[in-house]
C-alpha cells in the first residue's frame, strides 16, 4: 500500500503542481487520484486556517450549483457519476492515504466526488466494511477458526454481540487502509476508525446500539452531527462554507474526533438516522460509572449485563435508574430475611412496562413466567387447587414454575394485577412477604423457597397520578426529578393505598413510574418503526413457491429524518402509547406496498431479482403529511 509520507519509496517521485497538491494527471481516470487536496493538506497549527478559495475548499452558491450540490438539503443528495457506477468499485492500482498529522483536511472536491452515491456508500462499505468492523472487535483477540468469516458473520447481531460478550473491546479503532488493501478495494483513506463509526457508516443501528450497550463511547462522532438528536447542528447549516468552519474549528481539534477527516465526516452527515442519534446521545446522559460496575459484579450474582437495557427502552430514565439501583442494592443485601423482591411498574399502556421485563429476562439470563392476571378470578386457578379437590395433581402454571425453579434466581411477571379480586392479592400476601412459606400444591411436605423470586408487577391504575404530574411538570427532566421525585413517588405510593390497600401496599419494595413518551421520543420511536419496515423491504425477492416473497429488493429512505418522523409522530396517542405509532407506520408500509403492486403491470420475473428499487419517505410542508416517492431502478449489487 501506498503511503503520502515522504518514507514511503513509492512516493518519493511524486510530482507536486503549484498549489502543493499530487499531480494525479497520470492517473486522472482514476477517482482516487482525482484529489486536489490544496494548500489545505499542509501542516498548521491549531485554529481556525485562512480561507482557500481554490477548487476543493470553500465554495460559492455558484460552484455549489455547478457540482450538483443543493446547500439547502445538505446531506441527502444522491449523485452518482455519468455511469452511474461509485468510483468506489474500481479496483485501483495504489492505494492513495493521507498522513495521520493532515486529517484536519477538508477538499470539497472530494467531498463532491464521494457524496453519498448509495451504491458507493453501502456498496464498498458492504464489501469491505463488514470485513473491517470485525478485523477491528478481533484485534489481539483469539476467534474460533469458523467464526473468522467477518464478512458473512458482521451481518449478524447476535454474532457481533457473542464476539464482545467474549472480551472483543467495542472502543477499538481500525486502519481502513490496512482492510482495504486485503479486500483490494478503494475507498477514502482514514486510520484508526472507530468501529462505531464503521458501524454508522454501514447504516446498522442495530450494531450501533449493540456496541454502545458494550461500552462504546460515543464521544467519537463528532457532537455536530449527532446534537441535538432530533435535529444536529450540522442541519441547521446551510452552505458547505459553514460546514467546513464547523469541521476544521471543532472536530479536528477535539482529542475524541481528529481521526475523522472530511469525507467520513460528511458519510456520517447522511448515515447516522434518528434512532442512532438518540442512542449516541442516551450514552452520554445514561452513564455507567466504575461504581456502578463494581456493584454489579457481586461475587453471588453478576447482574452487570442489566445495564444494556437502557438502549432497549426509549425515554423512562427516572424509572430506569431507580430500577438499575435497586437491583445494585440487592447484590449488597442478597438475603432479605427470606423475602422475594415485588416490583411494580405503573403507566399507561404501550409505554414499555411488559418490554422492560423481558428485558430483565434477556440480561439476567434468569427463567421467566409471565401471568396475564385479567384472565385470572379465583386463588386457585393462580396457585392450583389444594387437595384433594379436582386438579390438585397438575398444580398451575404459576405454582410449577416456582417448584422447577426452588430456591433459583427468576422472574415472574403478573400483568394487569389491577384487574384482579381481593381474593388473589390476598393469597398473594404470604408468598410477597415470606419466600420460603409456599407449598408445592401438587403435594408433598417440603416447602418452595422462593426468596429469590423476582415478582413484576404491572399496572394502570395509577395512570391518574403519573399524567397529572407529567402535565404539570413536562417536560420530565434528571434535575426536576432530583428535586421532586422522592416526593412524586410517596404520592403514588399513597394513590395504591387506595387501589390495593395497604397491606398488598406494603409488600411492595419498588415502584417504576413509567411516563407518557416526550415529542421527540415520540419521533425517535416512529424512526425505529420505519427501520424495521425498511430491513424487511430490503429482503430479497424470492419466486421459490416454498419461501415465496414478491415484496423486496426496495432500499427506502427517509428524506430529512426529523420531519418525517415528528409528522409520523403526530399519531401518539398517550392511551395507546407505541402501538398508535406503530399503526401510522403501517399505512406508510401498506402506500409502499401499493407502489410496488402498480409498478408495472407485468408479473415479477427473476429479472427483478436482479434489480433494487429505491423509495423515499419526504415531508410534504403543504399536507402535513409523509410521502411515499418511488426512484429509479437499478441492477443490485453484487458483493463479492
Amino acid at each position: 500500500m501506498a503511503r503520502s509520507d515522504d518514507g514511503d519509496p513509492q512516493n518519493k517521485n511524486r510530482k507536486r503542481n503549484s498549489s502543493g497538491a499530487e499531480d494525479s494527471s497520470s492517473n486522472s481516470n482514476h477517482p482516487a487520484k482525482k484529489l486536489n487536496t490544496g494548500n489545505d493538506v499542509k501542516k498548521r497549527p491549531v485554529g481556525r486556517p485562512p480561507l482557500n478559495k481554490t477548487k476543493g475548499s470553500g465554495a460559492s452558491g455558484e460552484e455549489n450549483s455547478k457540482a450538483g450540490l443543493n446547500t439547502e438539503n445538505l446531506g441527502h443528495s444522491n449523485s452518482t457519476d455519468k455511469n452511474n457506477q461509485p468510483p468506489s468499485l474500481i479496483k485501483p492500482t495504489k492505494q492513495e492515504c493521507i498522513p495521520v498529522e493532515e486529517s484536519y483536511l477538508w477538499d470539497k472536491s472530494r467531498i463532491i466526488q464521494y457524496q453519498d452515491n448509495t451504491l458507493w456508500m453501502h456498496g464498498i462499505l458492504t464489501r469491505a466494511g463488514y470485513n473491517g468492523v470485525c478485523r477491528a472487535l478481533g484485534h489481539n483477540w483469539d476467534l474460533e477458526e469458523e467464526d473468522r468469516d467477518f464478512t458473512a458473520n458482521m451481518i449478524d447481531v447476535k454474532k457481533v454481540e457473542k464476539w464482545l460478550r467474549e472480551g472483543a473491546d467495542p472502543n477499538l479503532a481500525t486502519n481502513i487502509s490496512q482492510v482495504l488493501v486485503v479486500t483490494g478495494q478503494c475507498i477514502f483513506p482514514v486510520d484508526n476508525l472507530p468501529v462505531i463509526a464503521f458501524a454508522a457508516l454501514l447504516g446498522e443501528p442495530k450494531i450501533v446500539r449493540t456496541l454502545l450497550s458494550f461500552g462504546a463511547k460515543s464521544s467519537v462522532i463528532p457532537s455536530v452531527l449527532r446534537l441535538p438528536y432530533i435535529k444536529p447542528q450540522i442541519f441547521q447549516l446551510k452552505s458547505w462554507e459553514a460546514v467546513r468552519w464547523e469541521f476544521l474549528d471543532n472536530v479536528t481539534t477535539n482529542k475524541d474526533t481528529k481521526w475523522c477527516n472530511d469525507v467520513v465526516f460528511n458519510g456520517l452527515r447522511k448515515c447516522l438516522n434518528l434512532s442512532m442519534r438518540y442512542d449516541l446521545h442516551r450514552g452520554d446522559s445514561f452513564k455507567v460509572t466504575e461504581r456502578h460496575k463494581q456493584f454489579a459484579k457481586s461475587p453471588l450474582w453478576d447482574c452487570s449485563p442489566l445495564f444494556r437495557a437502557r438502549f432497549d427502552i426509549v425515554g423512562q430514565e427516572f424509572g430506569l435508574k431507580k430500577l438499575l439501583n435497586h437491583v445494585l442494592m440487592l447484590t449488597e443485601k442478597p438475603d432479605r430475611g427470606g423475602k422475594p423482591t415485588v416490583l411494580l411498574f405503573a403507566g399507561p399502556s404501550g409505554h414499555g412496562k411488559t418490554e422492560l421485563a423481558k428485558q430483565m429476562e434477556r440480561y439476567l439470563g434468569v427463567p421467566f413466567h409471565s401471568e396475564n392476571m385479567a384472565s385470572v378470578k379465583r386463588e386457585d386457578e393462580f396457585f392450583g387447587p389444594h387437595k384433594p379437590y379436582k386438579g390438585w395433581e397438575d398444580g398451575s402454571p404459576v405454582n410449577n414454575f416456582l417448584a422447577d425453579n426452588n430456591g433459583k434466581r427468576c422472574i415472574v411477571l403478573l400483568d394487569e394485577v389491577e384487574k384482579t379480586g381481593i381474593d388473589i392479592r390476598s393469597a398473594l400476601l404470604v408468598p410477597f412477604e415470606r419466600g420460603a412459606t409456599l407449598s408445592d400444591r401438587r403435594g408433598g411436605s417440603s416447602k418452595m423457597d422462593i426468596s429469590k423470586v423476582i415478582w413484576i408487577l404491572t399496572t394502570n391504575a395509577l395512570d391518574s397520578t403519573i399524567m397529572r404530574f407529567y402535565e404539570d411538570k413536562e417536560p420530565i427532566t434528571p434535575q426536576l426529578m432530583a428535586k421532586e421525585g422522592q416526593e412524586f413517588v410517596v404520592k403514588m405510593r399513597k394513590t395504591l393505598h387506595g387501589a390495593f390497600g395497604a397491606a398488598f401496599t406494603s409488600r411492595i419494595d419498588l415502584i417504576v413510574p413509567f411516563f407518557p413518551f416526550s415529542p421527540d421520543e415520540q419521533a425517535v420511536l416512529a424512526d425505529l418503526e420505519i427501520g424495521e419496515r425498511k430491513s424487511q423491504f430490503k429482503q430479497p425477492i424470492s419466486l421459490d413457491p416454498e419461501n415465496r416473497k414478491l415484496v423486496g429488493n426496495i432500499n427506502l429512505s427517509i428524506e430529512k429524518d426529523y420531519k418525517v418522523c415528528r409528522i409520523v409522530a403526530r399519531s401518539y396517542i398517550v392511551e395507546e402509547g407505541v402501538r398508535s405509532i406503530k399503526r401510522e407506520v403501517d399505512n406508510l408500509e401498506k402506500e409502499t406496498f401499493d407502489q410496488c403492486l402498480d409498478a408495472s403491470e407485468d408479473a415479477i420475473t427473476e429479472e427483478d431479482q436482479k434489480n433494487e428499487t429505491e423509495y423515499t419517505l419526504k415531508a410534504d410542508k403543504t399536507q402535513g403529511m409523509v410521502r411515499v416517492d418511488v426512484g429509479k431502478t437499478t441492477p443490485k449489487l453484487q458483493l463479492g
